[in-house]
């Protein structure tokens, strides 16, 4: 009965996770307050290098399970089609991969520090010196 009960609450635990909203988030100084979901993909694939205001844009990435692949379903790519856009990127010399961070926290704190920054965290995390650009239900 016992592991029966605790076989039931991760099932749940787990489901709320697969179904928590995630947060776009970017530094408060950047100049825009939202973002559509072709402006972040064309962030993302590193075709927008820099904001409206000519700021130019610190794009990092995520390492936590179910946030990066809502993220990435978000701007419609996978982490292969990522990973080879920022690879050919890096080999033509135009730009860097984002760096990728273990935490919400991880990302929170260099979106808040990074000037132009930009990011993705789960929605109930978000705090501090950022702004929410996008939410994904």
């Amino acid at each position: 009965m016992k592991s029966s009960f605790v076989m039931l609450m991760l099932l749940v635990l787990g489901s709320a996770a697969v179904h928590a909203q995630v947060a776009v988030i970017a530094n408060k100084a950047v100049g825009t307050d939202a973002l559509t979901a072709a402006q972040a993909t064309s962030i993302y694939v590193l075709d927008s290098k820099s904001w409206p205001s000519g700021e130019k844009v610190v794009v990092f990435d995520s390492k936590v399970a179910g946030v990066r692949e809502k993220f990435y379903g978000f701007i419609g790519k996978t982490e292969s089609d990522l990973k080879k856009t920022w690879m050919r990127v890096q080999l033509s010399g135009n730009g860097k991969a984002p760096e990728a961070l273990g935490s919400d926290d991880e990302v929170l704190e260099k979106v808040g520090a990074t000037p132009g920054a930009i990011g993705f965290v789960s929605a109930g995390k978000v705090k501090g010196n950022v702004k929410v650009v996008v939410t994904i239900p």
